[in-house]
């Protein structure tokens, strides 16, 4: 079996939990002696039935975790990533050049090159104790894994607006979603700016979004990536998407609008809110097939609503 050491990770708290770091030594008993004699007869412990199960939030002590055992399946592969499926999240293991990302694990530059040789879709997943096991792979996390800071989100203004929309627009390179056809642009627009307008408003309705959720190819559809960057644009006051609205979408998709949902995005795209320029833009560009020029086109789309509408 070869053994990786996984050399960064991007982690939200559930996944944290859900890898169940080592637990804390228990401690040696002590053997204490008896008297000879004892007055008072020791009852007999309660039966397993008669005992009563301990509160929830008294089962995992802070801050280590003794976590089960989760076990799981590889879920997808690709040139330089592996998806595995445990307790219903999505966990990825990512070749170290690529930025950081939400529930993502990174492995040393030396590892494969490409990530498809290690396992196939279905091997199972086991995690337990900072380690995942996957196929005939082992990944030791290291020990002092923190979660990811949820994301807040820009302070927004027109003189904001305007330099992310300038930086957006230096992007000449269409997304995934020039490939649709007319009537489904224009239908995605329709329900980007309807939401952006109810976010703008302080209000998380969502209304407009299960007509456009899953639209697009790939992985993940292009409407998809333009809702979440929307969403990272108003991070901090909206809420987290429902299941509903993520069962109509991929199962790769629903793991970024999850984390999206939970304030968690990927860095190149908080690198351009929090300092649009035309460098960050080229960067975000770069991400995925599609995916980083779907999210500047859906951040187009919500500038120049915002801007039209005096923010």
């Amino acid at each position: 079996m070869s053994e990786w050491q996984i050399t960064r990770a991007a982690l939200t708290p559930a996944a944290v939990l859900m890898l169940a770091p080592k637990p804390e030594p228990v401690p040696k008993q002590i053997s204490v002696s008896m008297p000879a004699l004892v007055s008072k007869q020791i009852p007999s412990p309660k039966p397993a039935s008669a005992l009563k199960p301990a509160p929830a939030s008294k089962l995992i002590p802070a801050p280590k975790h003794c976590g089960p055992v989760r076990r799981g399946m590889v879920h997808s592969r690709f040139h330089r990533v592996v998806n595995l499926l445990v307790g219903g999240r999505i966990l990825t293991v990512a070749e170290n050049s690529l930025p950081d990302m939400p529930d993502t694990v990174y492995l040393p530059p030396e590892a494969v090159a490409d990530l498809r040789m290690l396992v196939k879709e279905g091997d199972p997943v086991i995690l337990r104790q900072g380690r995942i096991a996957a196929g005939n792979v082992e990944m030791r996390l290291p020990d002092d894994v923190r979660p990811m800071e949820p994301y807040r989100g820009p302070a927004l203004s027109e003189e904001y607006l305007r330099a992310l929309l300038d930086a957006c627009e230096s992007v000449k390179e269409p997304g995934g979603a020039a490939l649709l056809p007319d009537g489904r642009r224009w239908w995605i627009a329709a329900a980007l700016e309807a939401y952006t307008a109810a976010l703008s408003r302080g209000s998380c309705d969502d209304a407009a979004l299960p007509a456009i959720v899953g639209l697009g190819y790939g992985s993940t559809p292009s409407a998809d990536d333009m809702i979440l960057a929307v969403s990272g644009l108003f991070a901090g006051i909206r809420e987290p998407f429902t299941e509903e609205l993520l069962s109509r979408t991929t199962d790769i998709s629903a793991k970024y609008l999850r984390t999206a949902g939970e304030e968690y995005y990927a860095a190149p795209l908080t690198d351009l809110l929090d300092d649009p320029d035309a460098e960050r833009a080229a960067a975000l560009a770069a991400c995925g097939g599609f995916s980083g020029r779907d999210m500047l086109d859906g951040l187009k789309i919500a500038c120049r609503l915002l801007l039209r509408d005096g923010g």
